[in-house]
């Protein structure tokens, strides 16, 4: 048989093109943008004068700035910095963004309201916030933990702890209240997260939890009240308290962390929760915890466990369909499930968008309500261990097309996504965003993910006693680091490689061997 080079070289490239979009269709990955980066936080200063001052004073100290909360609304994408250390200049911050695509990187952030509501020790302002929540009526709810400087030996608890309500539209207080310490302790809180559900404008329920004291706090607006219930599953798990993340395993001892609601469509009825150190999501239905007295243990017949996770996760996120996001953080990575379809099974999640760069430690999420779903994603594993490089990005604020709102509406609410086509900020060949809706299963499968990889075992760590005192430790940090990741085959962990080149090759070969 004789082939010439000329006729070669055709079938050669076919065969190659024919092998890219037969991966570019099977890819089970969306795509994703990063809107924002940073290497080292910084900020919007008054004058270059007063920013020499704090640097000059320790009012401002770079490497104990992380972002962690983000929500968004109209034109201004909101994220926090909690005060956990000394050196943070303001608590609460914004930033401008027109909706659009486009990685900024080094963005100065601008204190919210203002500077003067940013003071350190001036307990009418804000001192500590974790997280915040925006209402379908454009309002704020901040949770203000009052105590600064909680990871440091001397923590300062001269503030109490307090939720606030601003009416986003006049940037205005319109609602102020203190947490009783028989709910709230002034001493060792740790309030992390909050979700809010409003039947109407003056009936609101908040719950939040506390991730010191493992509480769950439950605040009615309407009677301007707050108490709080607990249980043993709040408390962290001691089996899970490392958590390997690329080359490095790292201990965190954290009770109960991200919360979620089931959505408008559901009458706001389950609360979702899970410890940080925990590989188990539990829920309670809102009508135990408007019930409950201040104090009370759950019974275990009240809370439902939703199976084992592949990982530990910090914060969740609630659709108006009813479908849960969380991040992986073992696998650097956000899976979702479809809560109305019961998940009381392992191996439920879907596996959404993975990155080993961008998404170390997906922390909190946010809902902009034309389809996207936003996260911040900040290496807490590195701040909790003073290992961050600042000669690379360490925090960002990314976001992945969903198709649906926040569990504040109605899943019959449209959305209407603004006219940019989403594209994957990685580099990575992915699959168009796509409405989960009409994609995921009743009962997912996990995708992209193998619970028994070598690399995610936990063998040979022993139980510890848990210690919240202590955010962190690691070991064996990774040395290496690389722009773009690959994406993960749907059936296995290992990366994705083209399985196409070994046919190129042998046609190649066969080609060219003698006899043809």
């Amino acid at each position: 048989m004789d082939i010439s080079i000329g006729k070669l070289i055709p079938l050669l490239f076919w065969t190659i093109l024919v092998s890219s979009q037969s991966d570019k269709n099977q890819s089970p990955l969306s795509s994703y943008e990063v809107l924002f980066s940073w290497k080292e936080l910084d900020y919007q200063f008054p004058s270059p004068e007063i920013r020499d001052e704090y640097l000059n004073s320790r009012k401002f100290l770079r490497p104990n700035n992380i972002i962690t909360g983000v929500k968004v609304y109209g034109s201004r994408l909101f994220v926090t910095v909690p005060r956990w250390k000394e050196g943070v200049p303001s608590t609460l911050n914004y930033l401008n963004y027109n909706g659009t695509f486009g990685d900024t990187q080094g963005s100065l952030l601008i204190p919210y309201p203002n500077w003067e509501m940013n003071e350190l020790g001036n307990c009418n302002s804000l001192q500590y916030i974790q997280s915040m929540e925006i209402d379908q009526f454009g309002r704020m709810w901040i949770v203000d933990v009052g105590r600064v400087n909680i990871f440091s030996p001397s923590p300062d608890n001269r503030c109490p702890p307090k939720l606030l309500l601003v009416d986003l539209a006049k940037d205005e207080i319109i609602k102020r209240y203190e947490f009783p310490d028989n709910v709230v302790s002034h001493q060792t809180n740790f309030l992390n997260d909050i979700v809010v559900a409003c039947k109407e404008k003056d009936k609101c329920w908040a719950y939040i939890t506390d991730a010191k004291d493992a509480k769950l706090v439950v605040y009615n607006l309407e009677e301007n009240r707050s108490w709080f219930v607990h249980h043993k599953t709040m408390m962290a798990d001691p089996g899970a308290t490392v958590i390997p993340i690329l080359d490095g395993n790292y201990t965190f001892n954290v009770n109960i962390d991200g919360i979620a609601l089931s959505p408008l469509d559901s009458n706001f009825d389950r609360v979702y929760y899970c410890p940080l150190s925990s590989y188990h999501l539990y829920s309670v239905s809102t009508s135990v915890l408007h019930e409950a007295v201040n104090g009370v243990s759950l019974g275990d017949s009240q809370v439902v466990s939703h199976g084992r996770t592949f990982s530990q996760s910090d914060g969740l996120a609630m659709d108006s369909q009813g479908f849960l996001f969380y991040g992986l953080l073992a696998n650097n990575s956000i899976v979702y499930f479809n809560t109305t379809s019961g998940r009381v099974d392992d191996n439920s999640e879907v596996l959404l968008v993975q990155n080993d760069v961008d998404l170390q430690w997906v922390d909190t999420f946010a809902f902009d309500n034309q389809g996207y779903l936003y996260m911040t994603t900040n290496r807490m594993q590195r701040y909790s261990t003073g290992t961050f490089d600042f000669s690379e990005v360490n925090f960002r604020v990314a976001r992945v097309f969903i198709g649906s709102k926040s569990y504040m509406f109605s899943k019959e609410d449209k959305v209407v996504p603004p006219p940019t086509e989403p594209t994957s900020s990685s580099g990575e060949i992915t699959m168009n965003p796509t409405n989960l809706d009409e994609n995921a299963p009743d009962k997912p499968v996990l995708v992209g993910l193998d619970k028994d990889n070598e690399k995610y075992k936990h063998s040979g760590e022993t139980e510890q006693e848990i210690d919240n005192n202590q955010l962190g430790t690691g070991n064996d940090h990774e040395n290496h680091h690389h722009d773009h990741q690959p994406t993960y085959d749907s059936k296995s962990s290992a990366p994705k490689t083209n399985e196409h080149v070994p046919v190129v090759i042998f046609l190649t070969v066969l080609m060219f061997s003698p006899g043809l």
